[in-house]
């Protein structure tokens, strides 16, 4: 796989296009990310906010970090565009691993996080981004052991345990990780 910091790729699931976020998605993102229910769900541990944004500019402002850190090799976050209507619908973000061949830093371990619009937390939609990242992200981004918070919320956990995570007993204990090694 090419660096994907000097050409970010883009994905596709059946109901998904996944792709670099872009300032233009902010009005888009604020039904995810101005609903206390679906923020509710998201995994803002170890960062700057909470996600709980009630203007554009606001929303806007943390697109810029987002890209900002993408520029400087830290993580991509991807928008999460529903095909059928052309909208940006939530983010995820991958980092760890070398992600193309740059060292992250991050010790050998590579984090996901998925936030979604509250009408996308389904199971069978939570099962498609998971599908992607277990079964392509962790081998293109040599990601040997992935985790991701889903002990959090009643849907999560049981579409990631169907992907082979386990609960994660010494990454962050107690806060609702999951684990997945690379076979």
């Amino acid at each position: 796989m090419t660096n994907p910091y000097r050409k970010c790729p883009v994905y596709q699931t059946p109901t998904f296009l996944l792709r670099l976020v872009r300032l233009e998605d902010a009005q888009d993102l604020m039904a995810c990310y101005s609903d206390r229910q679906a923020v509710a769900n998201m995994n803002a541990d170890c960062c700057t906010s909470d996600f709980y944004y009630e203007t554009l500019a606001q929303m806007e402002d943390c697109i810029r970090f987002w890209l900002c850190e993408y520029r400087q090799k830290a993580y991509i976050r991807f928008a999460i565009v529903d095909k059928k209507v052309g909208k940006a619908v939530g983010t995820t973000e991958i980092f760890g691993g070398t992600l193309g061949g740059v060292p992250s830093g991050s010790g050998g371990f590579g984090v996901l996080r998925i936030d979604l619009a509250l009408a996308y937390e389904t199971a069978p939609l939570l099962d498609e981004l998971v599908s992607l990242a277990a079964d392509r992200w962790m081998p293109e981004f040599a990601i040997p052991l992935l985790y991701t918070k889903a002990g959090h919320t009643k849907l999560r956990g049981p579409v990631v345990e169907k992907h082979g995570f386990i609960p994660a007993d010494r990454f962050r204990p107690r806060m609702g990780y999951y684990e997945k090694r690379r076979a």
